[in-house]
């Protein structure tokens, strides 16, 4: 139950969301999924979610060289928020990042010139 979830609520609704999205996407614009720590480093229980970001990740990846009309296509995947005080007790031993981080992740994710990247923030 708990990959379901995670696929078709995670992983399923954004490639949704470049499915949908991608006609109301300017010329040589940019879409920016989102995935997490769980991608790359194992938490407790964090199973089901590390196979929907993997997934995101992997198809990010393969979809950059798809992508019409010069559009890139990026993730981007921080750590535990410093404000998601609730989630802070299922990422042990990994420091939360600042709001601000974050921002400069998406950021930089958005408004680079790369595709197919994953921008990652330990």
């Amino acid at each position: 139950e708990d990959f379901e979830s995670g696929f078709y609520g995670k992983t399923l609704a954004q490639l949704d969301l470049v499915r949908i999205g991608l006609p109301h996407v300017r010329d040589g614009g940019s879409i920016t999924l989102t995935t997490g720590v769980t991608a790359r480093a194992a938490i407790p229980t964090g199973s089901a979610a590390a196979m929907a970001s993997g997934a995101i990740e992997s198809f990010v990846m393969a979809a950059a060289g798809e992508m019409p009309r010069g559009i890139r296509i990026n993730v981007a995947s921080p750590t535990v928020l410093e404000s998601a005080t609730h989630f802070h007790d299922f990422f042990p031993g990994f420091p939360p990042a600042s709001d601000e981080a974050v921002g400069n992740l998406y950021r930089r994710a958005v408004e680079s010139i790369d595709t197919g990247t994953t921008y990652i923030l330990d």
